[in-house]
């Protein structure tokens, strides 16, 4: 009784273990035929990717699309053209505005103006030592302006450079004193300020909000 149960519970095993082996061939099967939709045989592999070959069509309706605008307006820029040169249209006809003559070209005002800051400022007169020793007549200063930084905030630093008369081959004229050594010239930004948002940013590792709380919004 019990030989006949076992052998009915062997059989029943066996024909799950076949099922379960047709199961993974068959998914083994899927699996290659998944990775050759994929990727292709190796023979027929390039650097085309599926997405290109899946947007094919698309890109050419779109590139021929373009090309139909391209087409469209370059029609209507010669049919602007022509009426505009046909003969007898005058350009100071009645109604007709005249267009605007060729001026001087206007100067960039990008650059902030730190005279109407309302920072502390700093003045520093710059002077030649030779001419002040050889008695050059001083004649004037020629000021700048700067975003500096020390010790308790932001300032603005007024550079005044001193200028002298110098007669030079029986004439005279004027030179300016030679002045410091600058990281970047005609910069906004003092040295100072320069070393202070370096130092903030990479060794102290202030972050950008931080930063903006301390640095002027207003110069």
């Amino acid at each position: 009784m019990q030989v006949s149960v076992l052998q009915a519970e062997l059989v029943a095993m066996a024909a799950k273990v076949a099922s379960l082996e047709d199961t993974i061939a068959n998914l083994a099967q899927e699996n290659a035929l998944l990775k050759r939709r994929l990727f292709g045989n190796r023979t027929e592999r390039s650097h085309t990717s599926e997405l290109q070959l899946a947007l094919g069509d698309l890109l050419a309706g779109e590139a021929k699309l373009q090309q139909e605008l391209a087409d469209a307006v370059g029609k209507v820029d010669d049919a602007l053209g022509k009426a505009d040169d046909a003969p007898g249209k005058a350009d100071d006809a009645p109604g007709s505005e005249p267009k605007p003559a060729a001026g001087p070209r206007v100067t960039p005002k990008g650059r902030r103006d730190l005279s109407t800051s309302t920072l502390p400022r700093v003045s520093v007169e710059i002077l030649d030592p030779e001419r002040e020793a050889s008695g050059c007549r001083r004649i004037g200063f020629e000021d700048s302006m700067q975003l500096m930084f020390r010790r308790g905030g932001f300032s603005v630093l007024v550079k005044r450079v001193a200028k002298y008369e110098v007669i030079q081959d029986g004439e005279a004229t004027v030179i300016a004193a030679p002045g410091p050594e600058t990281l970047f010239p005609r910069a906004l930004l003092h040295t100072s300020a320069i070393a202070h948002v370096l130092t903030s940013k990479f060794a102290l590792g202030v972050p950008h909000y931080g930063s903006s709380k301390i640095w002027p919004t207003r110069a």
